[in-house]
Parts: structure tokens; C-alpha cells; sequence
């Protein structure tokens, strides 16, 4: 058997989704960090960003809501694995650019797990195929 007998090597895969989650969450995320990473990627592409949010009785953050007109939605969001803006390991050739705000495909993931128990995205896309439509 040689060092490189391809029958021994392991599949290593990804990070699991709950590794991640701890991880995350034992950051230093508070919630103005974490609003941040909701608008950083979209805040130099529109010219609108609204934000709602609601309380419940007791006076605690029951939701809150981001809208913004950027008309592209998010890039590459039918994509699987790495490609897809949703995966922890998101990899994007924007993340080199100076002139992007996202350096490590992670922020908006982050921050959602640090202040919520449910996260929920609508975008507007052309990528699915020749028409825009929401996702």
C-alpha cells in the first residue's frame, strides 16, 4: 500500500449547521451588529431601505422587518454548497473587492442567528430563469 492508496482517503466534508450555530453564537454579535449585517451588503446598491418592527406586550422585539428596493435580489441565490449567499461557506469573488462590503460570507447569517429564533428571507430574482420572480 502506497502513502497515496485513494482507497484510505477520508471524506472530511463541511462544518455541521449546529457546530456553526454555537460557534456563532458564543461571538461577540450584539444586536446593532447584527442589524448591521442585514444592510451592509445592499446599503451602497439602493436608495431605499425601510425598517418595521413590532413588540409584544412586555415590550420585547417581536420582529423585525428590512425592505429595500435593490431590484437584482440576492446574487447566485439558486446556486448549491459554497455558491449560494445562504451557506456558511459562502465563497464569492466579491469578497476580494475593496469596494464590496462583504469580506467572509457570513455576516447576515451571523447576526440572524445571534438576535432571532427564525429568519426569514423574500428576494426578487431573475436568476431562476428569464423572469424575475420572488423567492
Amino acid at each position: 500500500m502506497t502513502l497515496l492508496d485513494m482507497n484510505n482517503i477520508r471524506r472530511i466534508g463541511v462544518p455541521h449547521f449546529k457546530t456553526q450555530v454555537k460557534r456563532v453564537r458564543s461571538s461577540n454579535y450584539t444586536f446593532l451588529s447584527s442589524f448591521n449585517e442585514f444592510i451592509d451588503n445592499v446599503f451602497k446598491k439602493t436608495d431605499s431601505i425601510n425598517i418595521l418592527t413590532k413588540f409584544n406586550n412586555d415590550g420585547n422585539l417581536k420582529s423585525l422587518e428590512i425592505h429595500d428596493n435593490y431590484n437584482k435580489g440576492f446574487k447566485n441565490i439558486n446556486q448549491s454548497n459554497q455558491d449560494n449567499p445562504f451557506n456558511f461557506g459562502h465563497i464569492n469573488s466579491s469578497h476580494s473587492v475593496d469596494e464590496e462590503t462583504s469580506e467572509f460570507g457570513v455576516g447576515m447569517k451571523a447576526g440572524a442567528l445571534n438576535i432571532s429564533d427564525q429568519f426569514t428571507v423574500l428576494t426578487y430574482s431573475k436568476e431562476c430563469d428569464k423572469y424575475y420572480k420572488y423567492l
